[in-house]
């Protein structure tokens, strides 16, 4: 017998099984007609197993003959009988069932080859007419209605499971209706019944530098995280966690399965973005097939940071739907800025067109833009403050090669790019005993600090943290509610300036700017102390340096004289609450420290050979020119022009 056309890719495996339906009609003084439909085996088709898991399938058809007894009478009489299936498969996806003739042919066809029991035309679950036939799914005691059964370009999908699943049990019934216009003799079609292995996605491809490929569980963890934290519709995001990742099913955005995901190691997941509303927020879940089917390994209601917001790149407004500083829910529509195509960058002239503001009110869509970093696809919130320059008011998420022009960042020890570090020892192997081990930033993990030893970027990941992934300690807010990157990710000097932030010469003197840095394009690190002829320029002064002027602006309401001081009124625009949204994500040292206590962000300016200058405030200190040894991290915050 003909096997079946074939109905999809050799990525699914399939069984198939089909079955000859003989009608019969004789001549008696009370004309009837009798059939069967009957399930011969057939060798099998299995196509090659699917990437994740084994993808085998199996099915059984049962009974064997299924016997029709019909007295038709001038009207048309029915008879009616069911044929149970049962489909067992460890397919992660589950399968899917389809019925259909096994060829174009879906007519009852006499043994003389001219006459015929038609198939109905009901499309729609309905009676039959005479001398029609056709299938419906359910028991034969309670179906009183039938749909055509298709041919094999159309097939109908009868059942399915999104799970793998044992003796998945389907009845269908089929029914024949006829009257006495017929002849007599045998009728007869063959229906194919169709099990196949759900499609799993393909593997998404991760975009280059976007995971770190040194976490190990024990000497240099990883967290749960997403990276980015923004996207659009076939973009990849990296999703991370600390080895939890061991039998992953699926992975969903919103609810919708990823286009394609893969999983890179136990503690790394690619996800190839499906399509979502844009400015819409969606939760993040990768299910596990073990310890049970559907176990959350990521767990939304708690870590609250396991979210993808949607921008569309080829829109230049996003209407954004979130919660202001006071818990208000609010709804508004801000410039974006995707920063690739000519006329949609975010330069000096966008800044200008945004109104300076000092509100602590995020509905202010005059004066924020939402802008994107084009090397990973990461969205900010930029805000143009009363200083009259434009500050990101989210944290940096990046963890890629190069700096803001795209140039390779170059580490002393040959290696390239910002390495991650969360562990202990070098590059997160271990270098003492377990509960001895201290880890800096530097290339030996030691607190040595020297051109072999300093000159080489990290970064490090704080999400791990209780206050960055669920926004509070001790009931305290840690970040503004509607940030789009938490705590970020937190930066030696080395990696914050772009590899341009050295120990010693020629960046020892105290004042002296780097000159490059890890911002996205047109953006630059802020300056401590600087030259009076710019926030840019080498120097000593306070009075037109980044930091101090932004200081002073929050507390005048508008441009001032740039100032270190430290009292109430100066504090209040650095909070989380505040003007400028700051975030208390700690710092690194050999561990991380004060995170949901304090905030400390990178400069471009040094102090010393060893030493640079950094922003720090808390919920009641603000100092805008500190002093720490360059190999520690923190966050990272651009401005313009």
């Amino acid at each position: 017998m003909t096997k079946p056309t074939d109905l999809t890719p050799s990525r699914h495996s399939r069984k198939s099984k089909l079955g000859l339906l003989l009608v019969f009609l004789a001549c008696f003084s009370l004309a009837f007609i009798t059939g069967s439909l009957t399930f011969i085996p057939h060798e099998s088709i299995a196509l090659p197993p699917t990437d994740l898991g084994t993808g085998t399938i199996s099915m059984s058809v049962s009974p064997d003959v299924l016997s029709l007894l019909i007295a038709p009478s001038p009207s048309g009489k029915e008879a009616k009988g069911e044929i149970t299936i049962n489909v067992t498969t460890d397919n992660p996806s589950g399968y899917s069932l389809y019925l259909s003739t096994i060829d174009v042919s879906t007519t009852l066809t006499h043994a003389n080859g001219t006459d015929t029991i038609a198939m109905t035309s009901n499309t729609v679950a309905g009676t039959l007419l005479s001398n029609t036939w056709g299938y419906n799914k359910g028991l034969a005691s309670i179906t009183s209605t039938f749909l055509a059964v298709p041919p094999p370009a159309s097939t109908a999908i009868i059942s399915s499971s999104a799970d793998p699943i044992t003796n998945d049990k389907t009845t269908v019934t089929i029914g024949v209706k006829a009257d006495t216009t017929l002849p007599s003799g045998l009728y007869s079609n063959t229906v194919v019944f169709t099990a196949i292995t759900n499609f799993i996605p393909p593997p998404a491809v991760p975009p280059p530098d976007s995971y770190p490929d040194n976490i190990d569980p024990i000497n240099n963890p990883g967290v749960r995280d997403v990276y980015p934290t923004t996207g659009w519709e076939g973009d990849v995001v990296i999703i991370t966690s600390d080895e939890l990742f061991t039998h992953v099913r699926d992975v969903k955005i919103g609810g919708t399965s990823c286009t394609g995901w893969s999983v890179i190691n136990n503690s790394v997941v690619a996800c190839e973005l499906p399509a979502k509303p844009a400015g819409s927020t969606n939760n993040i879940i990768v299910l596990n097939g073990a310890p049970a089917p559907g176990t959350d390994v990521i767990d939304v209601s708690t870590h609250k940071h396991m979210k993808v917001t949607y921008f569309d790149p080829s829109q230049t407004t996003i209407t954004i739907s979130t919660t202001d500083t006071d818990d208000t829910p609010f709804s508004a529509t801000y410039p974006y800025f995707h920063n690739e195509s000519p006329g949609n960058i975010f330069d000096s002239t966008a800044c200008a067109a945004l109104t300076p503001s000092n509100s602590t009110s995020m509905n202010i869509p005059s004066s924020i833009a939402y802008v994107r970093d084009s090397r990973n696809g990461q969205v900010y919130k930029v805000k143009r403050m009363v200083d009259n320059k434009c500050w990101m008011i989210d944290n940096l998420k990046y963890a890629g090669s190069t700096d803001r022009n795209g140039s390779i960042i170059n580490n002393v020890d040959g290696t390239t790019g910002i390495i991650f570090r969360n562990g202990e020892g070098p590059n997160g192997a271990p270098s003492s005993p377990v509960g001895s081990r201290t880890t800096y930033n530097t290339v030996s993990g030691s607190d040595t600090e020297n051109n072999n030893n300093s000159n080489k970027a990290f970064w490090n990941n704080p999400m791990g943290e209780i206050a960055c992934y669920s926004g509070f300690l001790t009931g305290n807010p840690v970040m503004a509610n509607n940030t789009l990157t938490q705590c970020g990710y937190l930066y030696n000097w080395y990696a914050a300036t772009g590899g341009t932030g050295t120990y010693g010469a020629p960046t020892n003197a105290n004042g002296t700017q780097a000159t490059g840095s890890i911002c996205p394009i047109n953006f630059r690190l802020p300056s401590t102390i600087s030259g009076t002829g710019g926030p840019t320029t080498n120097g000593t002064s306070t009075t037109v340096a980044d930091f101090p002027v932004l200081n002073a602006s929050m507390v005048a309401g508008s441009l001032a004289i740039g100032d270190n001081t430290n009292d109430a009124s100066t504090q209040a625009g650095w909070q989380p609450t505040g003007a400028w949204s700051g975030t208390y994500s700690g710092y690194w040292d050999y561990r991380l420290y004060g995170i949901g206590w304090g905030g400390l962000v990178r400069s471009s300016t040094a102090a010393l050979a060893s030493e640079s200058h950094y922003l720090m405030f808390f919920d009641n200190l603000v100092d805008t020119n500190n002093i720490d040894p360059k190999f520690e991290g923190f966050s990272v915050r651009c401005l313009l022009p």
